[in-house]
């Protein structure tokens, strides 16, 4: 299992602004928004396999948000 922390951050922060362009799409009312938000969770709900995450208040708000949005 991984266990740097940097590299976490840097990837986390990646995903946040995945997250930011969901707003957009649905705006646009893209066909492929939804595909976009069960792709992005599909990734973050596997990420806890690969990766020892020590704080994850973040994490695991972003992927119930986006769980939520998905609904």
């Amino acid at each position: 299992m991984i266990k740097d922390n940097k590299k976490l951050i840097v990837y986390l922060n990646s995903k946040v602004s995945s997250a930011f362009k969901i707003l957009p799409l649905y705006e646009e009312k893209n066909v492929g928004v939804k595909i976009y938000i069960d792709s992005l969770i599909i990734e973050l709900s596997s990420l806890n396999e690969v990766i020892e995450i020590e704080h994850g208040d973040e994490y695991l708000s972003l992927l119930a948000t986006l769980k939520g949005v998905i609904k």
